[in-house]
């Protein structure tokens, strides 16, 4: 699922995309975005299974890649199944730290840990939704500015055929059927970061932190 929706998108552009290429290119600046917000806060964001193998490694406390953490199934240390709880094996925190009760994790051999678990967000918080919109929309808007550059003649262009699988963040005009489309790659005319401060700050709560 999208980190936001189309509509979320056109309302902070303020503009109704109509056409099924004005669809399909704002969908693509959708998916790209939330690649970068995965990427800034290191982890997948929408609720999954995940399985980690890990290494102990002697440590008190290991950290799982994904976040929150909303449930373990299943924990592993080298070939032995561990059981959850104060009094028992491990307990584990929503930000993903593994913690062994009483003792620390096996150092045995590398990648001896097994961890089956359910992470990620049901409904995707207000300030990442936001924030994905409001990327894609920087984009959608920087493609209009160019599309209107280019014809005007102020900036060149070349032509990539979809059917052939071009990729939408290097193409500056495509051919869908009979219909050729003017936009442009969203990356090469932003004014700084894709990532700004202010995005940043909105997603700083959520950004995974590293154990020492």
């Amino acid at each position: 699922m999208a980190l936001c929706s189309f509509s979320d998108v056109e309302a902070i552009v303020g503009i109704d995309f109509s056409s099924s290429v004005q669809t399909s290119i704002t969908n693509n600046f959708i998916s790209y975005s939330d690649k970068i917000i995965k990427t800034y806060l290191g982890y997948d964001i929408e609720q999954a299974n995940q399985t980690e193998v890990l290494f102990g490694n002697n440590m008190r406390e290991l950290s799982l890649k994904h976040i929150p953490v909303n449930s373990i199934t299943s924990i592993t240390e080298d070939g032995q199944a561990l059981t959850e709880g104060n009094e028992d094996d491990f307990v584990f925190h929503s930000n993903g730290r593994l913690e062994r009760v009483g003792i620390r994790w096996s150092g045995a051999k590398p990648r001896n840990i097994t961890v089956v678990y359910n992470a990620g967000y049901s409904t995707i918080p207000d300030d990442i939704r936001f924030t994905s919109a409001r990327i894609s929309a920087r984009m959608v808007l920087s493609a209009l500015n160019l599309g209107s550059q280019a014809k005007a003649g102020a900036v060149d262009t070349h032509l990539a055929d979809s059917t052939n699988g071009a990729d939408m963040s290097i193409v500056l005009q495509e051919r869908i059927g009979d219909l050729t489309v003017q936009f442009a790659d969203p990356l090469a005319y932003f004014d700084g970061e894709l990532l700004k401060q202010s995005d940043k700050l909105l997603l700083s709560p959520y950004k995974k932190q590293v154990l020492v």
